[in-house]
C-alpha cells in the first residue's frame, strides 16, 4: 500500500508526501527479500525525491535501481508501467540535468 501511495502522490504533483510514504515503503522493503518491491521502492522514491529537490537521496535510489537491472532484466517490467532500468535512467539524466552535470 505504501508504494502505491506514494506514486499516487508522485504523479498528482506532491512530491513531499510522496517521499514520506516511499520512504515507508522503502523501510518495510528493506526487511523483505522482494527483488520487485525493491525495484518499485527505489524507482518511486527516487522520483520523489528528485521532484522534492533532494538530489542527493534521489540519485542514490535512481543508481541503486540501475544497479539492480543489469542483464536480462534490463527489460523485466516487475508488474510495473514500463521499464524500471529506463525509467530510471531518465530520471537519472533528469537530475543530472538539474545539477549541471
Amino acid at each position: 500500500m505504501s508504494i502505491a501511495t506514494a506514486h499516487h502522490y508522485l504523479v498528482t504533483g506532491s512530491a513531499e508526501e510522496a517521499c514520506r510514504w516511499g520512504k515507508r515503503a522503502f523501510d518495510i522493503s528493506r526487511s523483505v527479500n522482494d527483488m520487485p518491491l525493491q525495484v518499485a521502492v527505489n524507482l518511486y522514491l527516487g522520483a520523489a525525491s528528485l521532484g522534492a529537490g533532494e538530489f542527493d537521496q534521489a540519485q542514490v535510489h535512481l543508481t541503486k535501481t540501475i544497479r539492480m537491472l543489469e542483464g536480462d532484466l534490463l527489460r523485466e517490467r516487475f508488474g510495473l508501467h514500463g521499464l524500471p532500468a529506463a525509467i530510471a535512467r531518465s530520471y537519472l539524466a533528469w537530475l543530472l540535468a538539474e545539477r549541471g552535470e
